[in-house]
């Protein structure tokens, strides 16, 4: 398994994109970590922070699963 650790206060870049292209090579589950989404201003907020990085994601890495809150 992989981790990855993402700042949620800043878009997913470019460079992000890169390196989960490259470790899904390997067949191998990634968990991706969104950083200081607690720092959301309410829950309204969070979800819109989730979902930039879910749509950032799409079509990148295969199968999205959302775990948590």
């Amino acid at each position: 398994m992989f981790v990855l650790v993402v700042d949620s206060s800043s878009r997913i870049i470019g460079t992000e994109i890169d390196i989960l292209e490259n470790i899904s090579r390997f067949s191998k589950n990634i968990l991706i970590c969104l950083n200081k989404i607690d720092l959301a201003r309410d829950d309204k907020h969070r979800a819109k922070m989730i979902e930039a990085a879910d749509e950032r994601l799409k079509g990148r890495i295969g199968k999205t699963e959302k775990i948590g809150r």
